[in-house]
């Protein structure tokens, strides 16, 4: 914090005329061509810089005499933002932050590439060490424009290829001379550098054909400088310094790019069904569900599974397994897939983070359709099972609280808010990969401690033994000890003064799931010895 006050107050104390970072020109290999860079600050976010380039071209001196002498004119630009994270000890929340306030499209760049700390997701990224991914420039390139009587001579990638080499050239030139002031300034360094394909039409595109050659077009251009799509269907693409070069026409030829699939919409013989299910989510199941269901399906107009009704139904917080197997008579399947190749059980995921019933009912759910012969380990178009979505959802809310401080800003009152969800890890994990929890973590000694406080603990857990609350009202923490197993296991911290039943029968739950996960053995024996 010490550091960024600092930083903040040698901004404050430079006038208007110094906003200029850096600026240069670099010639281009082809005759007559250059590029005319300029670093300036932002004026919004003094972490981000504004990068603007000029393509200049300069005719030939052949001329005709008595001509005037050719003058430069600018025929192209390069617009793109430079987030520095290298001014600072470590990278907190205030990258994604200062991305939301440049421009919507950064804030998107931001999310996707990075964590809730600013630092690169490495899964996703080739070319990246630790520390570049912690300390490096991210830069996003909103716009390159270029003339028609200029184009189709390759100058727009030679000038983004060239600026990005510039910046950091540049960077390295202007380390020594900081080093020696012993002063720091915002970095041109860049370790990442990321950009949506498109294309930009003066006047709107004749046809869908017509925008999509024109789109596969660009995206082998940008192919051709290295850039390369993270993961499946993402239209944000990246490259690193080690990663940037400049292929032939004829070495992207054969390139795949991926997209995700248009979502199919609703028939209008369907919607009676979907939006009775929507009114189930908002107002609750009704008594006469099963005989409005079949009232809906009655004729033989609807089809369940051209409407997707398993999947709607699971997401409007229909979970039992009756109400299911109701479904799956009338024509819908657990086996049944959406336009991204999720099943049903997929979509138990999207019910983390609503309200406490639907993510109740999400746990439900997934084990009324497993016992109706639901497949775990079926994967949608991303090559991702239902327990992997549920997971990659459970990052996402991490990183959303981690990026806005919610976690800071929220008083902790002793809830736990996270029990359904891995409630839901639980129910979806296979044996094998139960015992993979273990594999690497636990030595042998450890790991037969715990099933040992798993199988003689358990027991304590259930309800009838666990305190008593009423109307939501917390009750004092110390109380607790005694009441509920292992409770001086959990820090003051994190339990808080007080607790409500939420965290509470949660605790209580963690611990009936390592007793499920470990396997322990049967209470029918002696209690096995203390090792």
């Amino acid at each position: 914090e010490d550091e960024d006050e600092d930083f903040e107050d040698e901004n404050e104390d430079e006038d208007e005329g110094e906003d200029v970072i850096a600026e240069g020109v670099v010639a281009d290999s082809r005759v007559g061509y250059s590029f005319e860079i300029r670093v300036t600050r932002h004026c919004e976010q003094r972490r981000c810089m504004q990068v603007l380039v000029k393509m200049m071209h300069k005719p030939s001196n052949k001329r005709p005499k008595g001509a005037d002498a050719p003058v430069e004119q600018q025929v192209g630009s390069l617009d793109a933002v430079l987030v520095d994270r290298s001014c600072y000890s470590a990278p907190a929340s205030w990258f994604h932050q200062a991305c939301d306030i440049v421009s919507q499209e950064l804030q998107k760049a931001g999310a996707i590439y990075c964590l809730g700390d600013g630092t690169v997701k490495h899964g996703e990224v080739d070319g990246l060490t630790e520390g570049a991914a912690s300390r490096g420039g991210f830069l996003y390139i909103n716009m390159v424009t270029i003339e028609e009587a200029h184009r189709h001579k390759d100058l727009g990638v030679r000038c983004v290829k060239a600026t990005l080499e510039w910046l950091n050239q540049e960077e390295e030139r202007r380390r020594v001379g900081r080093s020696e002031l012993g002063r720091r300034e915002l970095e041109t360094g860049w370790t990442l550098a990321v950009l949506q394909p498109g294309v930009s039409w003066k006047e709107p595109c004749p046809d869908d054909a017509t925008e999509a050659v024109a789109l596969d077009k660009i995206q082998k251009q940008w192919a051709r400088l290295g850039f390369k799509q993270p993961k499946f269907g993402c239209d944000m693409w990246y490259v690193t310094p080690s990663r940037l070069t400049l292929k032939t026409k004829r070495e992207v030829a054969g390139l795949v790019v991926t997209s995700l699939p248009e979502k199919t919409p609703i028939s209008e013989l369907d919607k009676p069904l979907i939006e009775y299910l929507l009114c189930v989510r908002k107002f609750g199941r009704k008594a006469t569900f099963e005989n409005d269901i079949r009232e809906l399906c009655k004729g033989g107009s609807v089809d369940l599974g051209r409407a997707k009704v398993l999947h709607c139904a699971v997401e409007c917080g229909v979970c039992g397994k009756e109400d299911l197997r109701l479904l799956v008579s009338l024509g819908a399947s657990v086996h049944g897939t959406d336009e991204f190749g999720n099943t049903p059980l997929h979509n138990t995921s999207h019910l983390l983070g609503q309200s406490e019933a639907l993510q109740a009912s999400a746990v439900r759910a997934a084990e009324s359709l497993l016992a109706l012969g639901a497949d775990r380990r079926a994967v949608n178009i991303f090559g991702h099972k239902a327990i992997d979505s549920v997971l990659f959802q459970i990052r996402e809310y991490d990183e959303i609280n981690a990026t806005f401080d919610f976690a800071q800003r929220i008083p902790w009152n002793g809830r736990d808010d996270s029990k359904h969800a891995y409630e839901l890890v639980i129910v979806l994990l296979e044996e094998p990969e139960r015992q993979a929890l273990w594999e690497g973590v636990l030595t042998p000694r450890q790991k037969f401690r715990l099933e040992w406080y798993a199988e003689t603990r358990v027991a304590e857990c259930d309800d009838v033994m666990l305190a008593k609350f009423t109307n939501n009202v917390p009750q004092p923490s110390e109380e607790m000890a005694g009441q509920v197993p292992m409770w001086e296991h959990i820090p003051l911290e994190v339990r808080g003064t007080e607790v409500y039943k939420s965290f509470v029968h949660g605790w209580a739950q963690i611990v009936r799931a390592i007793g499920v996960v470990v396997k322990p053995r049967s209470h029918s024996r002696r209690e096995p010895a203390l090792p």
